[in-house]
């Protein structure tokens, strides 16, 4: 059976791909979205799948002006 992946790995990818785009450091990117610094550095250094407070992805979200279905069009893949 196929399964989505699961919200806080969409998030985190999303993240992980506007911060290389950006050019920023990882301080000035956190600080330029309303991200924490902690929270900036645990999606961007670790491996291992997080835990991402729905707060969290909700300012996420409306900082970067995305909807869930956007995000999971974009970043939703399926996998066994």
């Amino acid at each position: 059976m196929k399964h989505r992946k699961p919200l806080g790995e969409l998030v985190t990818s999303f993240i992980k791909d506007e911060y290389e785009k950006s050019g920023l450091s990882m301080w000035a990117f956190g600080t330029k979205h309303g991200i924490t610094h902690p929270t900036i550095q645990k999606i961007l250094e670790f491996e291992e799948e997080i835990v991402l407070k729905s707060t969290t992805i909700d300012s996420i979200l409306t900082e970067f002006n995305l909807t869930l279905v956007e995000l999971s069009e974009k970043y939703g893949e399926y996998y066994e």
